[in-house]
């Protein structure tokens, strides 16, 4: 019982750390984007 526990919190930190890092990156993407004024890239990534 603990053992699963165990991994589903791994689990869960990991995907928080996961969702955390790709807002960062996106959030830094966008706010480079408006010197390259490249909007195709953003509407693919969505």
């Amino acid at each position: 019982m603990n053992s699963s526990l165990n991994i589903l919190n791994i689990a869960l930190i990991g995907a928080l750390l996961v969702m955390a890092v790709t807002v960062q990156a996106r959030e830094t993407y966008l706010q480079d984007v408006p010197k390259h004024g490249d909007l195709s890239l953003i509407s693919a990534a969505d």
